[in-house]
């Protein structure tokens, strides 16, 4: 007996892993998820939203480490006094600069 077996879609296929980067893989979650929230499925748009959470780990976790920032104490002395310098004096009692 032969068989034959079809598979009828309802549109383009669609696939779900592997197209892309996680940056796009997280929009397309985020827009699927909205997307089910207007239509009133909270259930699928959790869902839609955990995988957009996933892609935002995955994103975070390949960022480089931010560096650490200098404590103030550590700048020269030229930088430190420039910076107290700077800004709007207006509304301040300032002290006239002695020469």
């Amino acid at each position: 007996m032969i068989r034959s077996t079809s598979f009828e879609g309802n549109g383009a296929p669609q696939r779900a892993r592997g197209s892309g980067n996680a940056h796009q893989m997280m929009e397309k979650y985020l827009a699927l998820a909205r997307d089910a929230t207007s239509q009133g499925d909270r259930v699928l748009a959790e869902n839609y939203f955990q995988h957009a959470d996933h892609y935002y780990r995955v994103m975070s976790s390949s960022a480089p480490p931010p560096r650490p920032q200098r404590p103030l104490d550590s700048q020269p002395v030229e930088e430190a006094e420039a910076g107290e310098n700077t800004g709007s004096d207006e509304g301040q009692d300032a002290a006239p600069a002695s020469a």
